[in-house]
């Protein structure tokens, strides 16, 4: 097939809206570079000498042979979110952060959002790469962490103002998250993953 051809292909489908709407990586992949795959197509329609012509009509095979290969592996962003969804994921995010000694079930989260379930949990592990829970408790112990090394606050005092209820729990947690203990770490002022 002309490269010109597969682009003019390419184009039209990334403009109908059953390709939009998929929930799989080709859709939003192509809606988002629909402006790019006009340019490209407008330069295979461009004279050039022979020689850059069939270097820009390498470039362009390779291309649309890499949105081949996106397009056709799906579950890597099983949602199309609207950009008010993708502030919404972020706004429960921040109020994680701000209420980092409030352990919320992805059920009040979800509630809190207006965002289903199931939508909240696969939007966040898309936009930030981790599970809700993966996300809250990273953002726990790196706010343990600091208070471990920047204040004097007794332990106790710390696992409470994160929300756990007894200082065993946060210690097991601590150790499990940074390999050391948070005695350890407030008298050595290293984690373990700084050691290797």
């Amino acid at each position: 097939m002309e490269i010109g051809t597969m682009l003019q292909l390419l184009w039209i489908s990334s403009q109908e809206p059953p390709l939009s709407m998929k929930a799989t990586d080709n859709g939003i992949f192509v809606q988002a570079n629909a402006g790019i795959l006009e340019q490209i197509l407008q330069l295979t329609q461009t004279s050039f000498f022979p020689q850059p012509r069939a270097f820009h009509e390498k470039l362009i095979q390779d291309l649309f042979h890499s949105i081949q290969i996106v397009a056709s592996q799906p579950h890597h962003f099983p949602h199309r979110y609207t950009a008010a969804e993708l502030e919404t994921i972020r706004r429960v995010a921040m109020q994680m952060e701000k209420h980092i000694d409030q352990h919320q079930s992805i059920a009040e989260w979800a509630e809190w959002s207006g965002l289903n379930r199931q939508k909240l949990m696969e939007g966040f592990k898309s936009l930030f790469g981790t599970t809700i829970y993966g996300y809250y408790q990273n953002k726990r112990m790196q706010y343990a962490k600091e208070l471990l090394l920047t204040t004097d606050q007794p332990i106790k005092f710390i696992a409470k103002k994160l929300g756990y209820r007894n200082t065993t729990n946060f210690s097991i947690a601590y150790k499990k998250f940074f390999g050391i203990t948070p005695g350890g770490m407030r008298k050595t002022g290293v984690d373990a993953s700084t050691l290797i």
